[in-house]
């Protein structure tokens, strides 16, 4: 059996791996499991061999791939596996694999994407999340992290391990993480998002210290704004904050 686990989403594609892998060791002794990143010397040659030997311990054997695109000839062993019901193998990548590996995303193949989560998934996802932990979250903490860390469900889940841990709901919305909240800001795309960063690093943050960070980790063409930025405070025809928020809904 095939199944392939693809997309950006790495928190939720993993979560699904592990449920995968820990549904196979109910049953099956955790010596018949391998895993191979195609990318390491030799690597296809040792699945290869883990596919070919009879293991002492069950008749399965359970294989998790991880960097199928740096050997595509890796698909001739991948279908050998397709009618084997004593063999799974699980291929996880973040993009789509090359076409040598194409048929992966046809049956029988088990595949899932794992694409990143649209507002309202969004807000699903760190609901339950929170609920795993015991969390209640505020409307205000909830729309933070959404529009703070938006598809990087790492972060969110990052944040949430925080709180359960001990920190406090209040500081955690307060007192956001800084460099999150810069990226961000100097980010292209959602305007709100720009803005509500920018609100969150103004509540705890000198006006001075946010421009200068956000200048200092620029990319080449934001360097040039924040440059004419900075000549425009330091002739006195704008405060710091006038251009941070210039910057939030240009």
């Amino acid at each position: 059996m095939l199944i392939y686990l693809y997309g950006p989403d790495s928190y939720r594609r993993n979560q699904k791996v592990r449920e995968i892998v820990d549904a196979y060791e109910k049953k099956h002794s955790r010596l018949t499991r391998h895993v191979f990143y195609m990318g390491e010397k030799e690597s296809l040659d040792r699945l290869q061999s883990f596919l070919k030997e009879q293991s002492l311990f069950d008749t399965t054997k359970f294989a998790v791939i991880y960097d199928a695109d740096e050997a595509p000839e890796v698909a001739k062993l991948l279908k050998t596996a397709l009618e084997n019901k004593a063999t799974t193998i699980v291929v996880v990548s973040e993009k789509k694999l090359p076409k040598e590996l194409a048929f992966l995303l046809k049956k029988p193949v088990l595949a899932q994407l794992f694409a990143a989560l649209d507002t309202a998934d969004l807000y699903a996802f760190i609901k339950t999340e929170a609920k795993n932990r015991n969390i209640e979250l505020t409307p205000d903490m909830l729309r933070y992290l959404s529009e703070v860390f938006q598809s990087d469900t790492w972060g969110i889940v990052t944040e949430l391990e925080k709180l359960f841990l001990g920190g406090h709901m209040s500081a955690a919305l307060h007192a956001p993480a800084f460099f999150p909240l810069i990226q961000t800001l100097k980010r292209p795309g959602d305007t709100q998002s720009r803005l509500t960063a920018l609100g969150y690093l103004l509540e705890s943050e000198d006006p001075a210290a946010i421009f200068n960070v956000t200048a200092s980790i620029a990319d080449p063409l934001l360097k040039i704004k924040m440059a004419d930025y900075d000549i425009a405070i330091k002739s006195g025809k704008l405060e710091y904050e006038e251009a941070l928020t210039d910057l939030a809904i240009s």
